[in-house]
């Protein structure tokens, strides 16, 4: 199976969040798993999972991009995109990209 890296980008990374500090942003395999699980290498057919806590509330603007050099399977391009709803919590998690 094609290993590949992904670079996330998302609006939310240039957002304060309610406590005037920096939300975190980490990636999961296959689930909704901890913050602990930090994932940046899929195979083929996995699902990226992209988590968010600390952020303000707001919906914003988030991308994947295949990253070049053999890293992905799609470099420079943007393999998915589009909005994230962030309620009172200040967190999120949804499934981004298979």
């Amino acid at each position: 199976m094609k290993l590949g890296f992904l670079l996330v980008m998302i609006g939310l990374t240039t957002i304060a969040s309610v406590s005037a500090s920096r939300g975190a942003i980490w990636t999961t395999l296959n689930d909704c798993g901890n913050v602990t699980q930090d994932e940046n290498h899929y195979a083929v057919g996995n699902t990226v999972f992209l988590h968010g806590s600390n952020f303000a509330p707001g919906t914003y603007p988030w991308s994947i991009m295949g990253q070049p050099g053999g890293a992905s399977s799609d470099p420079g391009m943007t393999v998915a995109s589009g909005n994230v709803n962030v309620g009172g919590s200040g967190g999120f998690c949804f499934p981004a990209y298979v």
